[in-house]
């Protein structure tokens, strides 16, 4: 099983490579925040792929994942502003 998950995950990569590092690259500033943010995306598509049922393809679940990995910051910041407000007010 592990050697058919690397094989799809393979390909899947191989497929939306550019897509997924277009995406983390409109969320980091620098080449090298963007090259960091697509390894995490690699590491959590990678992770997830246990729990993968196919419902979707791969590739489209690897750009969901790009995506969500790459709002986190902002989401965290948002919500360290949030209850900064919140205490003040």
């Amino acid at each position: 099983m592990k050697k058919e998950q690397e094989t799809i995950f393979l390909s899947a990569l191989e497929q939306n490579q550019e897509k997924l590092f277009r995406i983390c690259s409109i969320y980091s500033e620098e080449n090298e925040d963007a090259k960091d943010l697509f390894q995490e995306v690699l590491a959590h598509v990678w992770r997830s792929m246990s729990t993968f049922k196919g419902n979707s393809s791969i590739g489209t679940k690897a750009i969901k994942a790009s995506i969500s990995v790459s709002i986190l910051p902002f989401q965290q910041s948002l919500l360290c502003s949030s209850s900064s407000y919140e205490t003040r007010h």
